[in-house]
């Protein structure tokens, strides 16, 4: 019995539900210390976000960078490196595909591959190690901060961003990937949505 509990708390998958069960427990402590009864908290968070079929692809979109960014920190961790620039990176590759994508037109499916100004933006790191010693843990958290003012700098210029939003302008339909395009405007899709 107790070599049986040993082999399964050596599983993977029992260590991530153990972290999820305890972000739960420190969740519903906070709330508690702030006042709010944890299970209709967590009642209403899970209510809210399958609803509707468009609040879960809310979901999706927004956790699909964050899952692939912690991707790439695992893989160079593998690696040997070990890689805190994964936000930077990001930033990097997110606001080049964006200005490429407003201000380029590229033939369709080019657009995606802009996104690897980030990559490059990281191999600047491994530059710097193997050029002048730099740790990589040093380089990557101060490259972050270049990304970040760089991101910022851009945001500030004219023809970025909408003036009184959070937005930037359109990008070509070249360099939009859609997925269910036409049947998401269709009288079906909409009714779905």
């Amino acid at each position: 019995m107790r070599d049986r509990l040993i082999k399964l708390l050596k599983k993977p998958m029992t260590g991530i539900l153990i972290s999820v069960l305890i972000g739960f427990i420190v969740g519903a402590v906070v709330l508690a210390v702030a006042g709010y009864n944890p299970l209709e908290a967590y009642g209403a968070m899970f209510a809210g976000m399958f609803r509707k079929p468009k609040y879960v692809s809310q979901i999706v979109i927004n956790a699909v960078p964050i899952i692939l960014t912690g991707l790439s920190v695992s893989f160079a961790y593998k690696s040997g490196i070990f890689n805190i620039g994964a936000e930077g990176q990001y930033m990097i590759g997110t606001v080049t595909a964006a200005l490429v994508g407003r201000y380029f037109l590229l033939p369709m499916g080019v657009h995606p591959a802009v996104v690897l100004f980030g990559g490059l933006f990281g191999g600047l790191a491994g530059w710097l190690k193997a050029r002048f010693g730099v740790h990589e843990v040093i380089s990557t958290i101060m490259l972050n901060w270049i990304a970040l003012y760089f991101n910022n700098f851009i945001l500030t210029l004219p023809g970025v961003k909408k003036p009184g939003s959070q937005a930037s302008y359109e990008v070509a339909d070249t360099a939009k990937l859609l997925f269910l395009g036409d049947w998401k405007k269709s009288e079906a899709g909409k009714e779905f949505i």
